[in-house]
């Protein structure tokens, strides 16, 4: 089934007859889905099209906070999860994640490859820096592990 002012797939049925409801905003970016089993996840997003809030049916929430001083590429340094609390990453120059501190008093670093891949994650407490989890990976010539 299509929006009749929009023009954009509004529901969708799986092949068990489940539907899957989408709901779009004036500029046509999805803000809902509803899902085969009723749960609905709604999005609030700024007029960069980035992510303020997302809630559900659980109920549960997240909300996306930017700091253009410390990022300026506009992406999300901060999020605040209703359930398992505040996330807060700092970006590498090719935007993934170098270090990001976690709830519960851990931060966790990482280290990649030339290629982007991901060769070591440290998960250490912020408190004073003790280290309670380290992998390192690396790659034979022919990018094996």
């Amino acid at each position: 089934m299509y929006d009749a002012s929009s023009g954009l797939g509004a529901r969708t049925t799986s092949p068990t007859s489940e539907d899957i409801t989408r709901l779009c905003d004036k500029l046509g970016r999805q803000i809902s889905c509803t899902d085969a089993d009723g749960g609905t996840t709604e999005v609030r997003l700024d007029l960069l099209d980035r992510p303020l809030k997302a809630s559900d049916s659980v109920p549960s929430t997240v909300t996306f906070a930017y700091n253009h001083t410390a990022e300026p590429r506009g992406i999300a340094t901060r999020s605040t999860d209703s359930v398992a609390d505040t996330f807060e990453a700092a970006y590498d120059a090719d935007g993934a994640v170098a270090s990001e501190t976690l709830p519960g008093g851990f931060v966790m670093t990482q280290e990649k490859s030339p290629t982007g891949d991901a060769t070591s994650r440290t998960f250490a407490k912020a408190s004073d820096s003790t280290i309670v989890l380290s992998d390192r990976v690396s790659h034979s010539a022919a990018g094996r592990r």
